[in-house]
């Protein structure tokens, strides 16, 4: 069950309401930050530190190599700071995933929210969503994990454009429609608040090396968790962090990810290897995976409505810009290079 709060629910009056007035102390939320120390990391732990409502703790696990720490809280210190809420978990050389996982067992707050080292929150991130929070019922608590919108940096908008209805997750995620094309469904780690109790049932996978976020919320759903999302953008997103893997290597391991997780033979499945495998492959020139995603989606997958044209049209698209880039890469060389 997915549900989500929009600007014009009957909730939202109550929400504005809620947010007025700073009745939410009750509630402790840790916020965890992973980090190998992104040149954005201050910025992200300062935005969690400013939040209207305060977190009870800020867990900052440094998963930088022996020898390389991250030196933000003394800096932050000299600058008067408040940092009497803030505490490193080291962890030298772990991957993201397991990061998350070693703040999520070391957080003592009732609710857990997570933060990427490259990702800023609002200020009222936190305010806003345990508005939501704060009108379920205690059973509902339980099972239910909090998401918001995004700005996207790189696609200079908001997103997802729309919430969730009434089809799966991954339809919701993968499925284009003719309207609201891009971005569809789009969920990330920085917009969730989950209980804790939750998050260390449904721990991060350090099985992939790609969508994690992904992952981690059909695993949720697969347990019978409840997605409730704020529809309004609580945090800058930021998809510019350099992978330590090879692309070609990523996107083989997109192709595994979607046919392990994914169920076959439908429409999810279609979705997610032709509008955002394929692209990647052609973005690339990795010709050979796409055309694999290509027989793949065909043999494993189901076409439906709109996601069949839109899959081939995603991949005709990032060809077309593929090859304006590399025009546009020559002939400023030939400007550069005159004979």
């Amino acid at each position: 069950m997915v549900e989500h709060v929009s600007a014009d629910d009957s909730r939202s009056a109550n929400l504005n309401t809620i947010g007025q007035h700073h009745h939410l102390a009750k509630t402790d939320v840790s916020v965890v930050i992973p980090t190998i120390g992104q040149p954005g990391l201050e910025a992200a732990v300062l935005s969690a530190i400013w939040q209207t409502h305060r977190p009870a703790e800020v867990i900052i696990v440094d998963a930088r190599p022996p020898g390389e720490r991250v030196s933000l809280v003394e800096r932050l210190k000299l600058k008067g700071i408040d940092l009497s809420h803030v505490r490193v978990v080291r962890k030298p050389s772990a991957d993201a995933n397991t990061g998350r996982n070693t703040g999520i067992a070391a957080a003592s707050g009732e609710l857990v929210a997570l933060l990427d080292d490259d990702d800023v929150w609002m200020p009222n991130k936190l305010e806003r969503q345990l508005a939501i929070w704060e009108q379920l019922s205690s059973e509902a608590r339980q099972v239910s994990v909090l998401t918001c919108q995004a700005y996207v940096e790189d696609a200079n908008g908001i997103y997802p454009r729309r919430a969730l209805g009434r089809e799966s997750l991954g339809d919701f995620l993968f499925v284009r429609r003719w309207r609201n094309l891009r971005f569809n469904g789009f969920m990330q780690t920085s917009s969730l608040v989950v209980p804790a109790g939750l998050a260390r049932r449904v721990p991060w996978s350090t099985h992939w090396r790609v969508h994690h976020d992904w992952d981690w919320l059909f695993r949720a759903t697969n347990a019978g968790c409840n997605l409730i999302t704020a529809m309004e953008p609580l945090y800058v997103y930021s998809s510019a962090a350099a992978s330590s893997l090879s692309r070609s290597v990523l996107v083989h391991e997109e192709i595994a990810w979607g046919l392990d997780v994914l169920s076959l033979g439908s429409t999810e499945l279609f979705g997610y290897l032709t509008t955002v495998v394929m692209p990647r492959c052609v973005a690339i020139a990795d010709w050979a995976g796409a055309a694999r995603c290509i027989r793949l989606a065909v043999q494993y997958g189901r076409l439906s409505g709109a996601s069949g044209t839109m899959g081939l049209g995603y991949s005709a698209l990032a060809a077309m810009r593929r090859a304006s880039r590399y025009a546009d890469g020559n002939r400023a060389f030939v400007a550069a290079h005159p004979r």
